[in-house]
């Protein structure tokens, strides 16, 4: 693995903390630059072998690897550096030095583990990394008797005690149902508010409304005083000299205090040329006849276009700036929503979330300046969203998830709690279901050589608690229901999107006992594919050929018994599928790139359907039907053929394009012959109320559809200029 990625992230870390003017971005800039230089360092030295699995020399893979984007670890560990406030806290009380190492070895005395017992007795504490639960698992074995399984977790953290923090932090941490999730709880919601800066847009455009137009206004106004039919009286009389000095000393107080716009400072502009008229009469000097006529010309423009100051109309139009200006700004607003928040329990979500976004009540317009009534803006509800409790099921419907990607990140909060019903111990339940969402939060590493993350199983003291595991008949049927229900979520609601990898590594635990196993595969990513396939994917595409055999699907992809044969019985099964897919991807002789490796990708995702073909077979039913999960796939396909009108970077969703259709081909694949031509017609029905570039590309995609096999499918990846891109000629 070459560093070229990682010189380009710091390259760019660099260009942002060079060239913004924002010091919150160029911190952040400047913190990626050093942590990408850490990553440079350690592999130019060997500290660092990114593809591992276990990517930092020294450190063993239960440590959790800081890791940035792409999955390159910097080399410390998530759980290292400084101690934190709660470990100097204990450090302190205990008598002890300031140092890891002795933090954890008064953990291990009897005074200890008194400590620990109570932690683990009332439940106040949080799991923030994988890590900070080892030493509640030792003492919880210790209280259990298991001495010898809690010697074992200790001589493998003893080495890393010193550098690793192995214990977690005090928390209030509520009773919840396992069913409620949020996205965010109500302090992290409350903390983003609470960033919000006013815009810089809309504070100069009040400037000009509040304090420019004013003064501008009483420039024109002072002007009018001496202008009669198009002419100036002059000389001018010392009165009027003297409000234009006071006119010209308030304009130099203003812009000691508000950045004057264009309009009066660049002398093309009329009421710049108004005030650096008065400035020059005001100091002695004589109008030339060209400044005389610019100002008669300034001042007639600026009556003709507004009215004269003190007239009804330009009075109208004044109260009207003069009110929009007063609006409260998003960012006080949000601050006040913030405030809301913070009467909420901060450690969890908000049962309504509505109540929070209500008009600016009486009591707060007198604490905060706030005009009464005043609404509450959607882009603040929608952060306010995020603190949302409910169902997951109530979330999608709410709009609070709005992809799969997004399900994923709180799938890990019901998946915990099915986990943890497998330990009879209730603290060992709760130190268990806590512990499940840390690790699902350490970030995956980069790999190659068809290795795999590693496990929570390989977690010492999780590997020492694994035999209190207790599957039963019941907690087997709570998991494929939960299993069933997470995939019904995600293909009922997205069904044009692949299932992202982090739900496909929830569904994994949830079917862990399920009997057969259920071979779920994740994306390859096609820079890193090494031209190899494992074992699960051969199973999958064994499954989804079986049950797939001479249907729709089938037909329109080619997909027939010789493909099947090529696989089976042979003795490298992941290899000779790797031959398939590319043989069918049909690569150019120049040799593999990563467009070759995306084709072959592809081809390996017909072949087993991306997990749609296992999904059906582990008893997936959409709650909606087939029919309804095929009509809304493609109506997503329809979506993303528009986008591809004038798009001058169109891989991705090409790209998009040739997944969503895939799935809709498998959907339809699920009807009956007169469902599926009833599917067609309908699907012609809405490509013709499209544009006539999504249309014509819409109605040749169907013809494919209901003739599988009469022409070349869809595919997203491929050298050249996409047919969607040009001449429709599929």
């Amino acid at each position: 693995m070459d560093d070229a990625y990682a010189l380009a992230q710091w390259n760019r870390a660099l260009v942002t903390a060079a060239t913004t003017q924002d010091p919150d971005v160029r911190g952040r800039a400047r913190r990626r630059m050093a942590r990408w230089r850490e990553v440079l360092h350690g592999m130019r030295s060997g500290e660092l072998r990114i593809g591992s699995r276990t990517p930092v020399r020294g450190l063993p893979a239960w440590v959790t690897p800081e890791v940035l984007r792409g999955g390159f670890a910097t080399g410390r560990p998530a759980a290292g550096g400084d101690l934190s406030t709660f470990e100097r806290q204990l450090a302190h009380e205990a008598g002890l030095p300031a140092e890891r190492g002795a933090i954890v070895e008064h953990a291990l005395t009897a005074d200890g583990m008194q400590r620990l017992w109570a932690v683990l007795d009332a439940g106040g504490y949080e799991i923030d990394l994988p890590e900070a639960a080892a030493l509640l698992v030792v003492a919880w074995l210790v209280r259990e008797g298991d001495v010898a399984q809690a010697l074992t977790v200790v001589e493998a953290l003893r080495p890393h005690a010193h550098a690793v923090r192995l214990l977690p932090a005090s928390a209030t941490v509520p009773d919840r149902d396992p069913e409620i999730v949020w996205r965010e709880d109500a302090a992290t919601v409350a903390a983003a508010l609470r960033r919000k800066k006013p815009s810089v847009r809309v504070a100069r455009m009040n400037g000009v409304l509040q304090v420019w137009n004013p003064f501008a206004d009483a420039l024109l106004g002072h002007w009018l005083a001496v202008t009669t039919d198009g002419t100036l009286r002059e000389p001018f009389s010392t009165a009027w000299l003297d409000d234009g000095r006071d006119l010209l000393a308030t304009y130099d107080d203003l812009v000691g205090r508000h950045d004057p716009p264009a309009r009066l400072t660049s002398p093309k502009e009329n009421a710049a040329a108004l005030r650096l008229a008065l400035a020059a009469v005001t100091g002695g000097r004589d109008l030339t006849a060209r400044e005389r006529g610019r100002v008669l010309l300034a001042v007639s423009s600026m009556v003709e276009r507004r009215g004269a100051p003190g007239t009804p109309a330009h009075s109208t139009l004044r109260s009207r700036q003069h009110a929009q200006a007063a609006l409260p700004t998003v960012a006080a607003l949000a601050h006040l929503a913030a405030d809301r928040l913070a009467e909420a329990p901060g450690d969890r979500g908000v049962d309504d979330v509505s109540e929070l976004t209500v008009p600016v009540t009486v009591a707060e317009a007198a604490a905060s300046g706030l005009p009464s009534g005043a609404p509450m803006p959607r882009t603040v509800g929608r952060v306010l969203r995020r603190a949302q409790a409910g169902t997951l099921h109530e979330l999608v419907d709410a709009g609070v998830i709005t992809s799969a990607e997004l399900l994923a990140t709180m799938v890990p909060q019901v998946t915990a709690q099915v986990v943890a019903e497998q330990y009879d111990d209730p603290r060992l339940r709760v130190l268990v279901a806590r512990s499940y969402e840390a690790f699902r939060r350490r970030r995956s590493v980069l790999l190659l050589d068809l290795q795999q993350q590693v496990r929570a199983e390989e977690l010492p003291w999780v590997a020492a608690v694994a035999t209190r595991r207790r599957e039963t008949s019941a907690t087997r049927d709570v998991a494929r229901a939960t299993f069933l229900r997470l995939a019904d979520e995600a293909v009922t609601h997205w069904p044009g999107s692949l299932l992202p990898n982090p739900l496909v590594t929830e569904l994994e635990a949830l079917a862990a006992s399920a009997d057969p196993p259920v071979p779920l595969v994740q994306e390859i990513a096609a820079d890193i594919f090494e031209g190899r396939f494992s074992r699960r994917y051969v199973a999958a595409f064994e499954l989804a050929a079986s049950s797939l055999r001479g249907s729709t699907y089938a037909r329109y992809y080619g997909i027939d018994d010789d493909a099947v044969a090529a696989v089976r019985g042979t003795d490298r099964p992941g290899e000779a599928f790797a031959r398939l897919c590319a043989d069918r991807a049909d690569l150019p002789g120049h040799g593999w790139c990563v467009v070759c490796h995306g084709m072959t990708l592809e081809q390996a995702q017909i072949l087993t359907t991306h997990n749609l073909a296992v999904l059906r077979d582990a008893g997936l039913e959409p709650r909606d039907g087939w029919r309804s999960t095929a009509e809304r796939a493609f109506a997503h396909v329809a979506a993303l053929v528009a986008r591809l009108d004038g798009n001058r970077q169109p891989n991705r969703t090409l790209k998009d394009v040739a997944y969503a259709w895939r799935q809709t081909v498998f959907f339809v694949a699920q009807l009956d012959a007169v469902e599926q031509t009833r599917f067609v017609e309908r699907a012609r029905t809405e490509a013709h109320a499209r544009s006539e570039f999504a249309r014509v590309r819409l109605l040749v995609l169907l013809d494919g559809l209901a003739r599988p096999g009469s022409m070349a499918p869809l595919h997203g990846w491929g050298h050249g200029r996409h047919w969607l891109l040009g001449a429709v000629a599929g």
